[in-house]
């Protein structure tokens, strides 16, 4: 068995759901709608384009479960075995969160001045404690931020309830950790947490083998989810007349499509043919190494580039599938490079909050 470290095949779906975000919002920033295009531009190539092009919701879905598997799945199995450290999780996830966040928000409010747009200074503090949603909005120019205050919920739930559960004189302070978490899940969608909670609870029942089958019902139920989240969700680019009237609500279609997500999830840890060793691994880690850098930085890089160099066009053809091409290329670039700078770094961050931080939570 692999730990957690050599999942390579978790490496992989991480990195493809935040190129599927990347490539969702470079497509609506290069192109017009789909109804507003040439007529000689719409046909079943670009209407096929489109569809996968449009599926950055259901890629955060698939980040809200992964994060449920790695991050939940390991507190609740710390939590059982009573060996759950409150210091060392919070300095673990205060860290990974922190590191690339802080220079992603100083990107967003200097892409903000360059574009000429207003940069509330309540707007950027909200959105350093996580508090999108709930008190202030995401950065107009990049709205992908609306997620970051879920990941940082469901690491406070899990930290309070660790508290709680193995904290022994710190309980209180679990608890008052636990009443903030369950106020501000009063404003947020809930349907994300019960996400995060099936990626968790995947981590605990692991398959002791790979099955094909099993494999294959994921993939099933991923595409039944993703086609009825997609069928009941708003849009700009298809019409779906009276869609709503036929199929269960938005949330029930999310949930179906986790389900899907944590399946393949316990599939993957246990397939053997990806390996850490082999170039598909390594390409794999190498990707995935950055891709929470890409997920923060890419839309104000996409709003920068667009300020000064390109207009949205309503024509499918070699100039137009050219931009796509750069502006992807070059997110993936400067992604990379700011993750060379700063997410790069998480780890001599931790250790450097662990040697000063005094023991304030009693394990």
């Amino acid at each position: 068995m692999l730990n957690d470290k050599q999942f390579v095949g978790l490496d992989w779906l991480r990195f493809l759901a935040a190129f599927v975000v990347l490539l969702t919002h470079v497509r609506t920033s290069t192109f017009l709608q789909y109804s507003e295009l040439e007529a000689e531009s719409q046909n079943i190539v670009t209407l096929l384009f489109f569809a996968v092009t449009r599926l950055g919701h259901e890629a955060v879905i698939v980040f809200f479960v992964l994060s449920g598997y790695l991050v939940g799945g390991k507190a609740i199995q710390r939590i059982k075995n009573n060996t759950f450290a409150p210091k060392s999780y919070f300095i673990d996830r205060f860290s990974r969160i922190m590191t690339p966040l802080l220079p992603a928000l100083a990107l967003t409010s200097l892409v903000s001045v360059i574009v000429g747009e207003s940069v509330p200074i309540e707007q950027v503090i909200g959105n350093l404690f996580s508090l999108q949603g709930f008190i202030v909005s995401p950065p107009s120019i990049n709205g992908p931020l609306w997620s970051l205050s879920y990941e940082s919920w469901f690491y406070i739930l899990a930290g309070s309830v660790g508290i709680v559960a193995c904290g022994h004189n710190s309980k209180a302070f679990g608890m008052l950790l636990l009443t903030m978490t369950m106020v501000v899940f009063s404003e947020l969608d809930v349907t994300y947490l019960f996400c995060w909670l099936l990626g968790a609870l995947a981590y605990k029942n692991k398959n002791p083998e790979f099955s094909a089958l099993r494999f294959a019902i994921s993939i099933c139920v991923i595409s039944v989810g993703t086609i009825m989240s997609q069928l009941t969700s708003e849009t700009q680019s298809f019409s779906f007349i009276n869609s709503g009237y036929y199929l269960p609500s938005n949330s029930t279609c999310e949930i179906i499509l986790a389900s899907g997500i944590a399946l393949l999830i316990r599939e993957l840890c246990i397939f053997d043919k990806l390996s850490n060793t082999n170039k598909v691994g390594k390409l794999g880690i190498l990707l995935a190494s950055f891709s929470y850098t890409l997920y923060l930085v890419h839309y104000p890089l996409l709003v920068l580039m667009d300020h000064y160099l390109f207009d949205a066009s309503g024509t499918i053809d070699s100039k137009s599938l050219s931009e796509f091409i750069i502006k992807t290329t070059a997110c993936l670039i400067a992604s990379y490079a700011l993750y060379w700078l700063f997410e790069r770094n998480t780890n001599s961050v931790k250790k450097l909050l662990q040697l000063k931080q005094k023991p304030l939570i009693k394990a």
